[in-house]
């Protein structure tokens, strides 16, 4: 009892010449600083754990864009290497088809997994099951994206390669694909970009398709 802080609070009030007892108003007065002392401990662990908490949002959002941005540039390396697929098919026809569509499958993994970050933090889910990320592993049933056949095993791949080539041509030339517009978000962004791989991405696949059933026939 003779050690505690009101204790040695009261003796040092009494060295300087401060009455005790007097309506207990230098009891009174100890015990609203310790009261004050108490609160001021509070605000600071407060504060405190505000910052904590302010830093590792910051690292976690720091985390997460460079994960997007990493994704976002493997996802332009997968569409540059379906383009190169498309090339080899339209040079070489169905020779080479089954390993092609052996890759092309591998690379819908890749971009469904790239997707998928890009995705998270938006209230999007990680992974979608046979959702809009899911639809390349597959040939879509519509034969438009397959050219009719002419009858050379080598038609094919040069008509679709054109067709890209040219939509590519199409697409540099518009003079709004450059126009900043202040509503397009960073989502809204790479949602178009996974849109434009996956239909790329199934259009070579079903061309693929196609030039291996014949090479097999």
């Amino acid at each position: 009892m003779l050690s505690s802080p009101l204790y040695r609070a009261g003796q040092a009030a009494e060295a300087r010449g401060e009455p005790l007892a007097a309506g207990g108003d230098t009891a009174s007065r100890l015990q609203a600083q310790a009261l004050a002392a108490l609160a001021k401990l509070k605000q600071k662990q407060a504060d405190q754990a505000r910052e904590r908490a302010d830093v590792v949002r910051a690292l976690r959002t720091a985390a997460a864009q460079a994960a997007k941005a990493a994704a976002r540039e493997r996802i332009e390396m997968i569409k540059k290497r379906i383009k190169e697929l498309l090339h080899l098919l339209a040079m070489f026809g169905g020779s080479g088809a089954r390993g092609t569509l052996q890759e092309l499958r591998q690379l819908s993994g890749q971009l469904r997994e790239a997707a998928a970050v890009l995705r998270a933090g938006d209230g999007a889910p990680a992974a979608e099951e046979g959702g809009a990320a899911a639809a390349p592993a597959a040939a879509p049933s519509a034969p438009a994206a397959v050219p009719a056949s002419t009858g050379d095993d080598h038609a094919e791949g040069r008509a679709a390669y054109a067709d890209q080539q040219q939509a590519a041509e199409a697409e540099s030339g518009d003079p709004l694909k450059h126009h900043h517009n202040p509503q397009d978000t960073e989502r809204e962004s790479d949602e178009r970009l996974i849109d434009a791989v996956q239909k790329l991405l199934r259009s070579v696949t079903a061309m693929a398709e196609s030039q291996a059933k014949k090479q097999a026939a």
